[in-house]
């Protein structure tokens, strides 16, 4: 019922939730959004403002990462710190599920048949990968995005 498959997608989950649980929620989040946000405002305002847009967006991911850090010092002061990472922890392994879900459903016709057989057995691929999708519909057109990737024949040219 469990093959390597399940082992490797347990062992991601463990090791996404410890890099969450060393990081904290609080700095996770800030982590993330400040590429979002660097890209969002710089793409806004770079025009707008006279400002290269490489420098925008430096400045914006930066000042929020630095913000992240004070609030995890903050959160860790006022004795916070252990809800921080155990939260950390659950944010890691949730974008492990999502990670997993999203990399274990569209498996395309450049993985050898013995590959895709293990994965289709994989309990993970069953249950966990579909559940998830289910769950958060916009994941599902991810799948959609064809990526014209050359031929093996051209590739040695």
């Amino acid at each position: 019922m469990y093959n390597s498959v399940d082992v490797i997608c347990a062992a991601l989950l463990v090791i996404l939730g410890l890099f969450g649980y060393h990081t904290g929620a609080i700095a996770s989040i800030f982590y993330a959004a400040s590429g979002f946000a660097g890209v969002f405002i710089a793409h806004k305002y770079a025009a707008a403002l006279h400002v290269n847009f490489i420098v925008l967006f430096a400045a914006v991911t930066v000042g929020l990462i630095a913000f992240g850090m004070v609030s995890r010092a903050m959160a860790r002061l006022f004795m916070l710190g252990f809800i921080d990472r155990l939260a950390g922890f659950l944010i890691g392994a949730l974008l492990g599920c999502v990670v997993i879900s999203i990399s274990l459903e569209p498996v395309g016709e450049r993985v050898s048949e013995p590959v895709k057989n293990k994965i289709h057995s994989s309990y993970t691929a069953k249950r966990l990968a579909p559940a998830i999708l289910a769950r958060i519909p916009a994941l599902k057109d991810l799948h959609d995005i064809k990526f014209n990737l050359p031929d093996k024949k051209n590739l040695c040219r």
